[in-house]
């Protein structure tokens, strides 16, 4: 089993079952739009509230200050083919962050189709369509309970996040997804009884998602008494801590005192919870307790976690930094150990102390004297894809920051050949380079890499760079012509 410092031979990735589904990094091509629709009804009309949830890093232009930064909406609700009611708008944004807005409609019994269209207001090429159909229907006169609608995080002042509802405002769960971070939900429904009669309204968490006449396992569960009112609300918290990952659903029911249901709703959800997931199978390893990982100084767990950034998938990112951050020294052993079991049981232990031997060299290697070498991106690139076949260096050209090329001949992990990187050092501090290119599939990319290589030296030659899109030859700027010949 050799494990030399080029990596020739990749390790293979390990899964945790359950986290990889709900960890896969979200890379879009394309603007990403996720909305929320809800009827709700009065005394006097119905209306629908659509809820969206635009993800920042999709825009974009995002470090662009010339161009107007934003979303263009057009939302149309037909009833057949007659248009209900529209609304044309932009949301300007001075920010990349992700942002939620509502509208809300009112409209007639029947039902409805919903069309969504989102359009970056930098790129007008960068857009989405959503489509949604929905029926308005009257309520029951006796007992009435509306669709959940699901808050990743609430606040009393109705005017502080995105969405605003009478009495506070909050962040709807966009793509139905709970993540690592979430602990608990709240949950909105609204509701009316017409009899002074005793019910009940309960909320449960039950394991799945919801299927009609199929019986799931309720973890938690409240029940409330409710007051006879022509309509109220509700808005109820759900604990979520100690919850593995998995399909889940919320369901609120309607209930009499001999808890027959009288109105039901349901929500679908994922949960993400890594940690959790480690202390289960954990658990259920009886090889765990005496295995190699417990010889491990307790001190040096976080850098050896670390240091499998860049072996790691790359969807076990938010995995990683969830159990650096936790003080739970047992889930650190244990990621270590199903990484290395994963690869062979048998030579865990060598593999691991090969590996460590490999990124102690690149720590020396590559430290800036800001975290470990290989947190930066020649280590981190180092690591992941080994020795390149051929690299240069070079510090002492006149018109450029200290700079250095390297060429995979191959990768295997991306399937390319002739792979080139651009590495520059702008700081002029002590081993701070960052990638400037790459054309290995997913790493940065610039075709005018050599512009930004040079960009304090343009001036040096009359139109030099005037097009913005290439360098002047001038003494000693030959970087373009190094990166052709490897």
């Amino acid at each position: 089993m050799n494990l030399n410092l080029d990596l020739q031979k990749r390790l293979s990735r390990f899964v945790i079952v359950g986290i990889i589904l709900f960890l896969l990094p979200i890379q879009s091509f394309s603007l990403d739009v996720d909305a929320s629709y809800n009827v709700y009804h009065t005394s006097d009309y119905s209306y629908l509230e659509i809820c969206l949830h635009v993800i920042g890093k999709s825009l974009q232009h995002q470090d662009s200050t010339e161009l107007q930064r934003g979303v263009e909406f057009l939302i149309v609700v037909k009833d057949g083919e007659t248009i209900e009611a529209f609304e044309k708008y932009k949301v300007s944004l001075d920010s990349i962050f992700d942002f939620q807005n509502l509208k809300r409609f009112k409209l007639t019994e029947g039902f409805k189709s919903i069309e969504i269209e989102a359009v970056d207001l930098s790129e007008s090429t960068n857009k989405v369509t959503l489509d949604h159909k929905v029926e308005i229907r009257k309520p029951s006169a006796s007992n009435y309970l509306s669709a959940i609608q699901v808050f990743s995080q609430v606040d009393q002042n109705p005017l502080t996040l995105g969405i605003s509802k009478s009495s506070f405002s909050g962040e709807f769960l966009a793509f139905n997804f709970a993540g690592p971070s979430l602990n608990q939900l709240w949950c909105y429904s609204e509701y009316f009884v017409d009899q002074d009669v005793d019910r009940y309204l309960s909320v449960s968490l039950c394991t799945g998602s919801y299927k009609a006449d199929v019986k799931t396992e309720i973890i938690r569960q409240t029940i409330d008494k409710i007051k006879v009112k022509d309509l109220s609300v509700s808005l109820n918290q759900v604990d979520l801590t100690g919850i593995p990952s998995g399909n889940y659903h919320i369901r609120i029911e309607l209930i009499d005192r001999s808890k027959n249901v009288l109105a039901h709703s349901y929500y679908n959800f994922q949960r993400s919870n890594p940690i959790q997931d480690l202390s289960l199978l954990q658990k259920n390893d009886k090889n765990f307790e005496s295995s190699f990982v417990h010889k491990l100084e307790s001190t040096k767990l976080n850098y050896y976690l670390r240091a499998h950034f860049p072996i790691a998938e790359y969807s076990m990112s938010g995995v990683l930094n969830s159990i650096i951050k936790n003080k739970n020294e047992k889930s650190k052993r244990y990621f270590l150990y199903k990484f290395w079991t994963d690869q062979s049981i048998e030579f865990a232990e060598e593999l691991f102390l090969k590996y460590m031997k490999v990124a102690d060299a690149i720590d020396q290697m590559y430290n800036s004297g800001f975290g470990y070498g290989f947190e930066t991106d020649r280590g981190y690139f180092y690591l992941k894809y080994g020795q390149p076949s051929q690299s240069i260096t070079v510090t002492d050209d006149p018109s450029a920051p200290p700079y250095e090329m390297w060429v995979y001949d191959e990768l295997k992990e991306t399937n390319q050949n002739n792979v080139k990187f651009v590495f520059y050092n702008p700081s002029l501090s002590h081993n701070d380079f960052i990638l400037l290119h790459s054309t290995c599939i997913g790493q940065t990319s610039n075709a005018e890499w050599d512009v930004v290589l040079y960009q304090n030296a343009l001036s040096e030659t009359p139109g030099a760079g005037f097009d913005g899109r290439s360098s002047q030859d001038n003494f000693g700027r030959n970087a373009r012509q190094l990166y052709n010949d490897l």
